[in-house]
């Protein structure tokens, strides 16, 4: 199904099920210089059972953009895709690449080289505020409906509405690529370049007491990790995961958005797929624990505050 974008993009779904499509879908792969992409995770809360739902990979042409929507829950093979990932005369545009790239090689053994990160660009060029869903309005005048971000995408089939979301993702990613590269911003993305900007910000390297007698690790992000905490500690149940990430977004406000100014400064915030990471990671480790959606801190935090 087609979706008119401004400025003349457009994009064509094709959903990709079977092992005959993604044969298809390799052949074309092989003939183009640059894809977008990008991924859908279900069962995000739980690490035990996190998988990736959806693959989105965009074709750009002139004035169009093919998505395909690779189903990763169907029985497919997605072995051909290892080597077109890691071609690396295969430029990828990826917005938030730390996520995607991590959650590839995590949950699907897929390796990805040679990645181009739209919201790495956008923070080396000073912007502040630097999710998709900023940058599209910012940059292109495109308002990007997310909330079918938190969707199930456990679910299937896939509504369409989820479908057309997947799609203009990517599509948004290659537009603001082409805008990065007109102006000469580097995307280039390694596994260091996340650490690498996050060291240029005021970071808090451990919470202010010892953790005793517990040898849980605290996930990566700690200043966003220890700002979620004292919400849930202040606001015990009221939170689901979902929520509770927005806490951590640009439009934050209320004591939980207090709590985190005070955290990573007024300026600053944590892309949306970043702060479920984050908190799945802080259920995973035993500092937050999910009962029915609803967050209560765990015993490991208790002895930290």
């Amino acid at each position: 199904s087609p979706i008119k974008m401004q400025q003349e993009k457009s994009a064509q779904i094709k959903l990709v099920t079977t092992n005959e499509a993604l044969v298809l879908l390799k052949a074309a792969l092989d003939e183009t210089p640059l894809i977008g992409l990008d991924i859908e995770t279900a069962y995000w809360w739980d690490k035990t059972a996190e998988r990736i739902s959806i693959i989105q990979i965009g074709i750009p042409s002139q004035n169009s953009v093919d998505v395909w929507i690779i189903d990763c829950f169907s029985s497919l093979d997605l072995s051909p895709l290892q080597q077109i990932f890691l071609n690396n005369n295969i430029l990828k545009i990826i917005h938030n690449a730390s996520f995607d790239v991590n959650k590839l090689r995590k949950l699907a053994n897929i390796i990805v080289e040679n990645v181009f990160d739209t919201m790495l660009a956008s923070r080396r060029a000073g912007e502040r505020g630097c999710s998709l869903a900023t940058l599209a309005m910012r940059h292109l005048g495109i308002e990007l409906d997310k909330k079918h971000q938190r969707s199930n995408w456990a679910t299937r089939p896939l509504s369409q509405e989820q479908l057309d979301y997947a799609a203009k993702d990517v599509v948004i990613a290659l537009m603001l690529y082409e805008k990065a590269n007109n102006l000469g911003l580097s995307g280039e993305y390694n596994r260091q370049s996340r650490f690498a900007y996050n060291e240029e910000r005021p970071v808090v390297t451990a919470f202010e007491q010892p953790v005793r007698n517990l040898c849980a690790p605290i996930p990566a992000n700690q200043v966003a990790s220890q700002a979620l905490i004292k919400i849930v500690m202040q606001f015990p149940g009221r939170y689901t995961p979902q929520s509770l990430s927005h806490c951590l977004g640009r439009d934050r406000g209320g004591l939980a958005g207090y709590i985190v100014d005070k955290a990573i400064s007024k300026e600053a915030f944590v892309d949306s797929k970043e702060a479920l990471t984050i908190i799945a990671e802080l259920i995973t480790t035993g500092y937050l624990i999910d009962r029915a959606y609803r967050l209560s801190v765990g015993q490991i935090a208790l002895t930290q505050f």
